[in-house]
């Protein structure tokens, strides 16, 4: 699991601007709430962490995106992402999300 902060302060609708750094983008499918927030979280984060370059956004759709950044693209599923907070977590694989939303569920129900 990677854990990643992110330093940029969310705008008044909860989720963060579109970073100077995208120059182009595809259609935005509608999503939820979640797929939104994670959409927001996880350009912004790319945007701290490769600082200076710029990157396009294509392939949206319901289930993630990608993105082409120096020349190399990747892929980003929803499915690989939670957001807490400032804090944006990319899991390796399925068992670390499911341990990682059952620790959730039982923090927020004060099971300990």
């Amino acid at each position: 699991m990677k854990i990643i902060k992110i330093k940029t302060e969310k705008q008044a609708n909860g989720i963060w601007g579109m970073p100077l750094a995208c120059y182009k983008m595809d259609r935005m499918p509608f999503l939820d709430n979640r797929k939104m927030l994670l959409h927001s979280a996880i350009l912004i984060a790319l945007s701290e962490n490769y600082h200076g370059s710029i990157f396009e956004i294509f392939g949206s759709n319901g289930k993630g995106f990608f993105i082409r950044l120096n020349v190399k693209m990747y892929n980003f599923s929803y499915d690989r992402f939670e957001i807490e907070d400032n804090i944006l977590y990319e899991f390796d694989n399925e068992k670390e999300h499911i341990v990682f939303l059952r620790k959730r569920k039982i923090k927020q129900l004060n099971i300990y």
